[in-house]
């Protein structure tokens, strides 16, 4: 090859690299990062406009009553499957009632996002919440969603681990990501 055509290709190379870097400023500029608004456990966020949302209990159910749950309801799971019950407390600081849909409060975990199990959730429904809530005015309420991991989201290794990874509920992600946290 002789030196123009290397001349050439490192020019349209070097264009290319500074369109490129350009380009990624540009629609960084445009859509920054979210901002995050973080909750430890036990602390309040507002969830929905005037609707207060603290995490009151997390707990990860052991293989055994995670099976005996699933049968009791006659569900069978794809794979290994753990459920964590995550109690939560909602409070309307408003005069008027709030209608809540809970679909968007999702367990979030590195690598991994599942939103409340409703077929667990709509067959306990004794022991569980409902995806919606009605709140009365001033009314506070304390409730508990199932949220179910399968095995095969994991690695062998992190699946074994599962108990040790940390968790957090989300409702947001952009242009504000909201993180409750569940330890």
């Amino acid at each position: 090859m002789n030196m123009k055509k290397k001349i050439i290709l490192l020019a349209a190379a070097g264009i290319v690299l500074v369109a490129t870097a350009f380009g990624y400023h540009k629609v960084n500029a445009e859509h920054p990062r979210a901002i995050i608004k973080e909750a430890a456990f036990g602390e309040t966020l507002e969830y929905q406009k005037d609707v207060l949302i603290s995490v009151d209990k997390a707990e990860i159910l052991s293989k055994e009553e995670t099976n005996k749950l699933l049968s009791d309801i006659d569900i069978e799971p794809l794979a290994d499957s753990r459920i964590i019950n995550v109690t939560i407390t909602l409070t309307n600081s408003t005069e008027e009632i709030q209608e809540l849909d809970m679909t968007d409060l999702n367990l979030v975990t590195s690598g991994m996002t599942n939103g409340i199990a409703k077929d667990i959730s709509d067959s306990c429904s004794g022991s569980y919440g409902r995806l919606k809530q009605v709140l009365a005015p001033g009314e506070t309420q304390q409730i508990t969603y199932p949220y179910e991991m399968l095995s095969l989201w994991f690695t062998k290794k992190d699946w074994e681990q599962i108990e040790e990874r940390e968790f957090w509920l989300s409702f947001s992600e952009y242009p504000v990501k909201t993180i409750l946290r569940l330890d």
